[in-house]
């Protein structure tokens, strides 16, 4: 299925972590004032610049394509989408971090961002990460309320927040740490139960922002998680059946579209709770699968494969300046194993200069396509895109430090680990199906219907079911 560029846009998805809306001119709906945005890496603007965590991008090479080449604190080597967000509107450039030292009072009228790398609905999740949970956004965005009254006064402020959009994207930490990675809630819930768990929490979110008057409220449904560069890699070697294909991990994917049904269900509900009030699903499943099959149609080369590093496991403190990365990003869909590209972000997005608008038709098209689990992905199941080698294959092994030049030795060769699916083909160049599609279990041990596939672990056949 693909997607109109006028319906959809990109956010961290993810995601982890890419966020879309649909959008028409600005002026058609009355002003938003500010942006205020909750959750993880996301939409952090450099938070976790000041908070004790490995979770953070204030370092080379994040934010080599940000202006003034500044690691701002961003998980991408640019600009993320909450920033294009605030420049089309006209309120700002780019959205700044709260715990930002250096941000004034006059900054939070246009609004900022509460949010902190590695953050989740899970408790469980903070202990890991050591990032501002949910409670902790909550509460500097009181903080931040009081100084805008403070600034001009309590009426105002309350139109200010009224006038607001409130941005809410998380939950992919949650199943990456808890669930699938580190699987200790998965020892404790099934996945229909963990998901109602991290439901429960984000609703009570909704709630409190609800009460302190935000009345425009966007919620970011899941990314195809297991087409997370970091989740290909591992997915391809535990267990390795494919350990030398870039496949997505079908199992991963389907959880989060079931995750994405029952997020959709609540904002809906929610919102017909909250009279005059608009609390808004978005897809970024669909659109982000349509990227990665159909990379060349958007720009991309990449699909499954990061530029910082090998592409396979890099983000945080692993993708460095000590690191090679890609000659150009704009041909990666992702930045490092699990953050999108500036040019992701923008592309869906930054280079439409369009504002935003909450109603029962926005709903209806950003939900188009999200209550399926699978099913209408098996249409290109034979199509595969081109993998010619080019200029570029090679470029992780070939780059200088000082300024990523290309040393040309290895211009057009295999990289070192010397197989081709790293772009998303698979082994060899004779793939006959299209591995990256996420709704077809990839090659592996025979299951009990006939089918191939692996879950990594959960769910798997019995030994004595396979053949």
């Amino acid at each position: 299925m693909e997607y109109s560029r006028n319906t959809i846009f990109f956010t961290i998805f993810l995601i982890a972590s890419l966020l879309s809306l649909p959008i028409i001119p600005v002026n058609a709906t009355p002003n938003i004032t500010a942006l205020f945005a909750f959750g993880d890496s996301t939409v952090d603007s450099g938070n976790n610049n000041n908070i004790p965590t490995v979770f953070r991008g204030d370092h080379q090479p994040y934010g080599q394509d940000f202006p003034g080449h500044v690691s701002s604190g961003r998980l991408c080597n640019g600009k993320l989408v909450t920033d294009y967000i605030v420049d089309s509107l006209g309120l700002k450039e780019v959205l700044p971090a709260y715990l930002d030292p250096n941000l004034k009072d006059k900054d939070l009228l246009t609004g900022v961002t509460f949010g902190s790398a590695g953050s989740g609905l899970d408790r469980n999740t903070m202990a890991v990460s050591h990032a501002l949970d949910i409670h902790s956004q909550l509460n500097y965005f009181n903080e931040a309320l009081q100084r805008i009254e403070k600034t001009v006064g309590a009426t105002q402020a309350s139109e200010i927040v009224k006038n607001a959009l409130f941005l809410v994207s998380i939950g992919t930490n949650d199943m990456l740490i808890n669930f699938y990675d580190v699987p200790i809630r998965a020892l404790e819930y099934s996945i229909d139960d963990y998901q109602n768990l991290l439901l429960q929490q984000l609703e009570s979110l909704i709630k409190n922002l609800y009460g302190a008057g935000a009345r425009r409220i966007v919620v970011a449904g899941l990314p195809p998680i297991g087409c997370l560069p970091m989740q290909v890699t591992l997915g391809s070697i535990i267990p390795s059946f494919h350990m030398f294909e870039r496949i997505c991990v079908y199992q991963q994917n389907i959880d989060s579209q079931l995750y994405n049904n029952k997020l959709q269900a609540l904002t809906s509900r929610l919102q017909a709770e909250y009279n005059g009030t608009r609390v808004l699903y978005v897809d970024i499943y669909n659109p982000l699968m349509d990227m990665i099959k159909n990379p060349r149609h958007y720009g991309f080369k990449h699909a499954l494969q990061a530029c910082c590093g090998t592409g396979l496991v890099e983000m945080g403190p692993l993708c460095n300046a000590r690191v090679p990365t890609c000659s150009d990003p704009s041909r990666y869909i992702f930045w490092d194993s699990v953050h999108p590209t500036q040019a992701a972000y923008r592309g869906k997005y930054g280079q439409r200069r369009q504002a935003w608008r909450g109603s029962d038709s926005e709903r209806n098209s950003t939900s188009r396509g999200s209550d399926h689990t699978g099913d209408e992905e098996n249409h290109n199941l034979s199509e595969h895109h081109d993998d010619t080698p080019d200029e570029e294959d090679g470029e992780h092994l070939s780059r200088e430090k000082n300024g990523h030049r290309d040393r040309g030795r290895n211009r057009g060769r295999p990289r070192r680990h010397n197989y081709r699916g790293i772009n998303g083909l698979g082994h060899g160049s004779t793939s006959s199906t299209h591995p990256i599609e996420a709704s077809k279990p990839p090659p592996g041990p025979r299951m009990p219907d006939g089918t191939r596939g692996f879950t990594l672990g959960r769910d798997r056949p019995p030994i004595s079911n396979q053949s």
